[in-house]
């Protein structure tokens, strides 16, 4: 639903989800259903409600060693700094993510939002290390001539 761009249908599901996980009292599974409903929340335009949602999820998730889900928090943290208009800050979270090193697909996804974010920061240096797509390169040339 993410994906698809059904922020209110997913922000819903993950409400309904982390009301089920709270009654069974699985304190990762919680953190992991607030996390997804703090994406649904910053996407459909409430990066204030996403915020608040971020601090219950970590709280939950920070007892977890797993660092997937850390990289996925820090990703949420710089999708609500973009919402706020605070690029430098989405940048520094999004960085933090990358040294997580997640696995599958998420290193990936991290890496091609930092160098958007290095572009638009100007950020050259940066913006080489990430290789970026030829788009992104495309953008970065534009910016910089």
């Amino acid at each position: 639903m993410l994906d698809a761009g059904l922020w209110s249908d997913a922000r819903a599901a993950a409400a309904r989800a982390r009301e089920i996980f709270t009654k069974l009292d699985v304190s990762f599974e919680i953190g992991k259903a607030t996390l997804l409903e703090c994406f649904a929340t910053v996407r459909a335009g409430d990066p204030s409600e996403a915020a608040r949602l971020l601090t219950e999820a970590n709280r939950r998730l920070r007892r977890e060693p797993n660092s997937n889900w850390h990289a996925l928090a820090h990703q949420a943290a710089a999708e609500i700094a973009v919402a706020q208009q605070k690029p430098k800050q989405a940048f520094a979270q999004l960085q933090r993510a990358e040294l997580l090193s997640p696995t599958g697909e998420r290193l990936p996804a991290i890496r091609e939002q930092l160098a958007d974010l290095a572009i638009d920061l100007g950020e050259s240096e940066e913006v080489r290390r990430l290789s970026p797509s030829p788009a992104q390169r495309a953008k970065h040339l534009r910016t910089e001539g």
